[in-house]
């Protein structure tokens, strides 16, 4: 028995930009103060400390993914 492949490419499996649908789709622009936090989120102490070092090595060496 042969070994056989999808044979279509990756284009098959993963539509390009151009034809992914957005019909309906609308980006809206508002005030920043206009959002309010969600009261269930449960990251509630930021340490701004940790946020600055985490920035600063994202700016220096990329996102670093497994």
């Amino acid at each position: 028995m042969s070994k056989r492949g999808l044979g279509r490419g990756l284009s098959a499996l993963i539509p390009s930009a151009s034809q992914e649908s957005h019909a309906g789709e609308e980006i809206t622009e508002l005030a920043i103060e206009l959002i309010s936090p969600n009261p269930d989120q449960p990251r509630t102490d930021i340490d701004e400390e940790a946020i600055s070092e985490l920035a600063d090595s994202i700016g220096k060496v990329g996102l670093l993914q497994p």
